[in-house]
């Protein structure tokens, strides 16, 4: 018998090929759910409302998933779209990352967000400035094995290192509410 398997908000619907129902399974089908069934934006969205919702003392009117949603617009910009060049400077390395109209503009949101929150660590300094075309970074390393590591993670590997990352997605908004402003529209 050849027959069609759809999977319908995580339950298997398993049809025939003459149309009829062959095995439908709501607890066989919940059992077998992936981890993350959904695209990563959904899937971020998705595990922060639930982190919300699950909190009491949530202050719905402080509430921003869309500046969430335009941050993952960014990181998707900058991980999928941007021109990203390293060139070697003394004891480091100079990133170029560069784009075109929004491309440019999550970039320069990003990037300049991420060097601040990312820092100096024990193995290198960072620091970034706007370009007309995205933003460029100079690392500098403490030592060779801190140039060496940094040569090897390359910009994506900075812009989501360190335990403030997770945290950060959860504080977006709260960050601007706090200072008076519309969340994200600084570049938060």
């Amino acid at each position: 018998m050849d027959c069609t398997l759809i999977l319908c908000f995580g339950i298997r619907i398993v049809y025939a090929q003459d149309g009829s129902l062959v095995h439908q399974s709501t607890s066989e089908a919940a059992q077998n759910l992936p981890m993350q069934s959904e695209q990563s934006a959904f899937a971020a969205i998705h595990e922060i409302v639930e982190m919300l919702e699950a909190d009491p003392t949530t202050d719905w009117s402080k509430v921003n998933v869309d500046a969430l949603r335009q941050h993952l617009i960014d990181m998707d910009n900058v991980a999928l779209h941007a021109q990203i060049t390293y060139e070697p400077i003394v004891n480091g390395e100079h990133i170029h990352v560069s784009g075109k109209g929004d491309v440019r503009d999550s970039i320069q949101r990003m990037v300049m967000m991420h060097a601040a929150m990312a820092g100096d660590t024990t193995d290198w300094h960072v620091k970034a400035a706007r370009a007309s075309d995205g933003a460029d970074i100079n690392v500098i390393a403490i030592s060779p094995l801190g140039l060496k590591r940094r040569k090897a993670l390359g910009l994506m590997s900075m812009m989501v290192e360190g335990v403030y990352h997770p945290r950060h997605h959860t504080m977006l908004h709260e960050e601007a509410c706090n200072r008076g402003g519309e969340p994200y529209s600084d570049g938060i």
